[in-house]
């Protein structure tokens, strides 16, 4: 017999919370498959910030776990959670002590995880998702939910349930262990079916026809001879030092250069330490607002804010008066800002860097270069990721 009850007004707060995680994990896991295969083409909404965005966190490779997205895992964890708080609820104390105490080190195991995958936001990719936070959180509370709930040590409540799960896989009495049978195989079920809707989703979206197409892009950069770029001058993001180098000659207007922007923004930060990336301004004749803004983003550089403005313009409206609203939210001086506009006095780079790309072949925007190979194909995270992968672990460090 369990001589510490279970304290049921806690375990009804854990199932709540539990319910709260699995909306929170299957909204993630739908962010997650959009941003991988191209489906998104704006900003989400928690995507603030160049620290603050969970866009770049679902673009990482750390977003998934044996190819498998991580918020899968967290459907799995938190259907079972809800299985187990609702069924050892409904059932005698006997059954709700074992329910509990599994539910308690399902969760214990999940705030491990989330420190560790918070380390790694943090620290490795430098980019603080929102929404994970908030599942971080909902972790937390759980584990002090569950643990006020079972009013006694972590240690004593193992042992018991262990006690438990002995007697009831002796008895013969057929309900307790078709119980435990139920209470298996539905759980099995549960992990089964959330760990597959992604690899479904991922088979539906991601078909032969588009993993063949990614196959020939990679091999039509691998058949190319390099040509040699001139970066010097041009804003630079990453690792000035870094053996791989980026490339993108893209006009502020076009709209597949707005649309690649997206992913572009979404992958680089976990590449920030092996890679450098550069902007080339490439306005196109017919654009007529695509020079007047790589103008302003270069007096923007000139204030040391290019990589802040560069977002605000492939994100918002182009107009000067936007090219001063965005320059003032950036807190730019804006007596100067106004001066250099007036000016003109970029002219030179940005005809240099029209030149220079005429001259290896720009055709249309936007046009990027790996290492001195043009990149072909539409830019995806998944694609994009792929490519630089392989560029990186082939390169010498």
């Amino acid at each position: 017999m369990v001589e510490t009850p279970i304290k049921k007004k806690y375990l009804v707060s854990a199932f709540i919370f539990a319910l709260i995680g699995f909306g929170i994990s299957w909204y993630m896991l739908s962010h997650t498959i959009e941003i991988q295969y191209g489906i998104r083409e704006t900003p989400s909404f928690c995507s603030i910030s160049s620290f603050i965005d969970c866009d770049a966190a679902s673009a990482s490779s750390y977003s998934h776990t044996f190819g498998i997205p991580n918020a899968a895992f967290g459907m799995a964890l938190y259907g079972l959670l809800i299985f187990l708080i609702l069924t050892g609820i409904l059932y005698n104390t006997l059954y709700l002590w074992l329910q509990t105490t599994f539910a308690f080190i399902l969760v214990s195991l999940a705030l491990l995880s989330s420190v560790y995958l918070a380390f790694i936001s943090v620290f490795v990719i430098k980019t603080l998702c929102i929404l994970c936070v908030a599942d971080y959180c909902v972790n937390l509370v759980l584990f002090i939910l569950l643990k006020k709930s079972l009013n006694t040590g972590i240690i004593s409540s193992i042992k018991e349930s262990y006690r438990i799960t002995r007697e009831l896989l002796q008895s013969r009495e057929n309900g307790n262990l078709a119980y435990l049978f139920h209470t298996k195989l539905t759980g099995l079920l549960i992990i089964i079916a959330c760990l597959a809707a992604p690899s479904i989703k991922k088979a539906h979206l991601l078909d032969e026809n588009m993993a063949l197409m990614y196959q020939k892009y990679i091999e039509y950069y691998e058949n190319q001879n390099p040509v040699s770029i001139d970066i010097q001058n041009s804003p630079v993001w990453g690792n000035k030092q870094a053996k791989v180098t980026l490339v993108e000659f893209a006009d502020y207007e076009c709209p597949a250069c707005r649309a690649s922007f997206i992913p572009i923004k979404m992958v680089l930060p976990q590449y920030r330490d092996t890679i450098q990336f550069i902007f080339k301004h490439f306005p196109l004749s017919y654009h007529e607002k695509a020079y007047p803004a790589s103008h302003a983003s270069l007096c923007a550089q000139e204030q040391g804010k290019f990589w802040e403005y560069h977002a605000k313009l492939f994100q918002g409206e182009l107009s000067l008066h936007e090219f001063e609203n965005y320059a003032h939210q950036l807190n730019l001086n804006m007596d100067n800002f106004k001066t250099c506009m007036a000016s003109n006095k970029f002219k030179s780079t940005i005809e240099k860097d029209i030149a220079q790309g005429s001259t290896i072949g720009v055709q249309g925007t936007p046009t990027l270069y790996l290492n001195g190979k043009q990149i072909k194909g539409k830019i995806t995270v998944q694609f994009l990721n792929q490519l630089l992968a392989k560029i990186i672990n082939e390169t010498p460090k």
